[in-house]
């Protein structure tokens, strides 16, 4: 059972409190997460071992992550707003047309002028 959610780290982080098992692998194979049958548990791979995932594991998301998530959120509901307003009013969405032209015609610049 997960008992705390925390923001360390990029991305996803995992923090296990415990030892497990160790099976050949590299550091490069750390994070990977796998159901142990015959502990009937799950575990991560930690760079060095296999060790289960047990009460003392802790998930988050790092400060980045939530602030991208937060700023996307915004973003969609900026964006139903201003398409809700659209549909009523013939000025917005005059408006709303004119900055999506703008906007592929910038897209095709950027792209037109890449090196």
């Amino acid at each position: 059972m997960i008992k705390n959610i925390w923001h360390n780290g990029p991305g996803i982080h995992v923090e296990i409190n415990a030892s497990g098992p160790s099976f050949p692998m590299t550091t490069s194979d750390s994070g990977r997460v796998r159901y142990n049958g015959s502990l009937k548990a799950m575990e991560t791979y930690d760079g060095y071992a296999w060790v289960p995932v047990g009460t003392n594991a802790m998930v988050g998301l790092t400060a980045d992550y939530i602030g991208a998530i937060e700023w996307a959120k915004a973003k969609r509901e900026q964006e139903q707003k201003i398409t809700r307003r659209a549909e009523l009013d013939p000025v917005v969405r005059d408006a709303l047309d004119a900055v999506e032209k703008a906007q592929e015609q910038l897209q095709m610049v950027m792209e037109l002028t890449e090196k």
